[in-house]
């Protein structure tokens, strides 16, 4: 663009001429500035493209990174204009839970603004005719907005189904969930709420009522966050033909994540259910809580790492060529947790309460380990060689009456093994574990060094 070069107000003698002077420069300003914001303004979306095309770039290179090899997210074509783009990607999602890859196709329209672009993403209409043809009029939309700053904010809106065919039903409440990165991608939040879905034919259904999402972070440091995240679920029912009814009401997880000072991280996640119904069985005001505290930050960060590459192997390679990746990526993290450990950290779970009609089992469980010094560390042999810890479980035998027969039969062995004590109608496990030795209600029990 050219350099303006716009006059200087010089000092006249007063009168008519330095008025008219003084006009013509002011005049000379005004059209100076209206064709500076005119370049802005045909300029900007060039510009807005060009940096599209590289945080477009960037976060499919940071969503392939985060989901490892379960969902693989490829650009196949990117067709930029002038004032809009599109792009045509695919998302193959490969989870070991299902039982071949799953292509997704997806079009996004790009419309370059002054200073960010709006993004609109939708399921490629010509690959995927029968997804959308469940939905009526409307169908579902990703909108995204993205800063020239680097922040970054989407809205997923699926629309409400109420289907019925062939004595089903299927009803499907709107779905609507917000996401945002900010701080050049250190920061970022989910939040959603959603009413469920409901299928049923004849005496069998499945329901999920009211979910809720909450999640802020921050990053701390490479794969280290800290922030607080809550869900809930406030039903989850099914009665299906061979599986008997399943319920569980309002279900909720609260977790925090806080740095504590001196290179260390802290961790609570606290997870309550109302009730739960199985086979006939009934529980309730189940409670939990979990803690993991004292963490190095950067050695946490070495262990997440390492687990990302682990996680990460591809299944294009041979069965051999995976064992030996698995085999030195597994090697590398087990080091990285052993460094960790030497750190010094602490991971517990202080109350863990279940409520059933025949009484409470309740759990204690904790397990700590020093931080050595750099002596200490060279020497380090088993994880558990400096390793202390315990767990206390107490049940009542007219609890375990109420639990299948396979589970009941499981426990008398360890009954007899004196794994388990009984006393006063309570059975009783008390574990301690001091170094390299294993106490079982008494018994000790050498930890294999391999371990």
């Amino acid at each position: 663009m050219p350099a303006l070069t716009l006059p200087v107000l010089e000092r006249t003698g007063s009168g008519c001429h330095s008025t008219e002077q003084t006009g013509d420069t002011m005049k000379r300003i005004t059209i100076a500035g209206l064709i500076l914001l005119v370049v802005l303004a045909v300029a900007a979306p060039v510009v807005t493209g060009s940096l599209t095309r590289s945080s477009w770039g960037q976060m499919t290179d940071e969503f392939n990174r985060g989901a490892a090899s379960a969902a693989v997210l490829e650009n196949l074509e990117y067709d930029r204009g002038y004032l809009s783009t599109e792009v045509l990607s695919k998302l193959t999602l490969d989870a070991p839970e299902l039982e071949e890859p799953v292509d997704v196709f997806l079009r996004s329209r790009i419309a370059h603004g002054l200073t960010s672009a709006r993004i609109e993403t939708r399921l490629d209409e010509g690959r995927h005719q029968a997804a959308l043809s469940f939905f009526d009029q409307d169908k579902p939309v990703l909108i995204s907005h993205a800063h020239w700053n680097g922040d970054f904010e989407s809205n997923l809106m699926v629309p409400g189904v109420d289907r019925q065919k062939e004595g089903m039903t299927f009803r499907w409440a709107p779905l609507d969930a917000d996401f945002a990165v900010s701080d050049s991608g250190e920061s970022a939040s989910i939040h959603s709420s959603w009413a469920g879905l409901e299928v049923t034919q004849g005496a069998n259904f499945l329901r999920l009522g009211q979910v809720s999402v909450a999640e802020d972070m921050s990053r701390l440091v490479g794969e280290v966050w800290t922030g607080e995240v809550a869900f809930s679920v406030a039903e989850l029912s099914a009665n299906l033909a061979g599986s008997g009814r399943f319920s569980v009401e309002d279900a909720t997880l609260l977790a925090r994540t806080v740095e504590e000072g001196d290179g260390r991280l802290k961790n609570q996640m606290d997870i309550g259910v109302a009730a739960v119904e199985a086979n006939g069985q009934s529980f309730s005001d189940i409670q939990m809580r979990f803690v993991a505290e004292n963490f190095d930050i950067e050695a946490t960060n070495q262990v997440l790492l390492a687990a990302n590459r682990l996680n990460g192997i591809s299944r294009d390679a041979s069965a051999a060529e995976q064992a030996a990746q698995h085999l030195e990526l597994f090697s590398s993290m087990m080091d990285a947790v052993r460094t960790l450990m030497a750190h010094g950290l602490a991971v517990g779970i202080p109350t863990m309460v279940v409520n059933a009609p025949g009484g409470a089992a309740e759990l204690e469980f904790h397990f700590a380990h020093p931080e050595l010094d750099a002596a200490g560390r060279a020497a380090m042999g088993s994880i558990f060689q400096h390793s202390t810890g315990g767990l206390s479980l107490k049940v009542p035998a007219s609890m375990l009456e109420q639990l299948p027969v396979a589970f009941q039969q499981r426990l008398f062995q360890l009954y007899q093994q004196g794994v388990l004590l009984e006393k006063d109608g309570i059975f009783l496990l008390n574990v301690d574990l001091e170094g390299m030795t294993l106490n079982v209600n008494g018994q000790p029990i050498p930890v294999p060094p391999l371990i």
